[in-house]
């Protein structure tokens, strides 16, 4: 009987940290997308053929 209630209090806790660490992704998740918004556009690279090396495309 005591068995059954040891595998029943573990259970419980698993379920229980499994709930606390679906709740952290969903906050760093949000945290994420919110930042992302906020960023800037990236800007495009152009190749320059004599240099060998990528640089940033000046706005025309």
């Amino acid at each position: 009987m005591l068995q059954i209630v040891v595998l029943g209090l573990a259970a419980y806790g698993a379920w229980y940290l499994y709930k606390g660490v679906k709740k952290q992704v969903a906050r760093v998740d949000r945290e994420v997308r919110d930042a992302e918004k906020q960023r800037p556009a990236a800007e495009t690279l152009e190749y320059d053929p004599d240099s060998q090396t990528y640089r940033v495309r000046k706005k025309s």
